[in-house]
């Protein structure tokens, strides 16, 4: 998995855990719905400050989001 693949897929299964919406994540972590949207649906990539938004409200680091990163 690449590094984009394993954030957006620890970012869903973070999502499920606490049972939050795409909208919810965007409301505590203050990024753009349709920003997040389109991160976590693969066609752009989160620059660090986003994915660090995104681990604060999430309440995981960020190396936890990038867990299954192929070397």
């Amino acid at each position: 998995m690449t590094v984009i693949e394993a954030f957006v897929f620890n970012v869903r299964v973070e999502l499920t855990k606490k049972g939050w919406t795409q909208i919810k994540l965007a409301e505590e972590s203050g990024i753009n719905y349709h920003s997040l949207n389109g991160i976590l649906r693969g066609h752009n990539g989160p620059s660090l400050y986003t994915a660090y938004a995104i681990s604060e409200a999430l309440d995981v680091s960020l190396d936890e989001l990038t867990e299954g990163v192929d070397e």
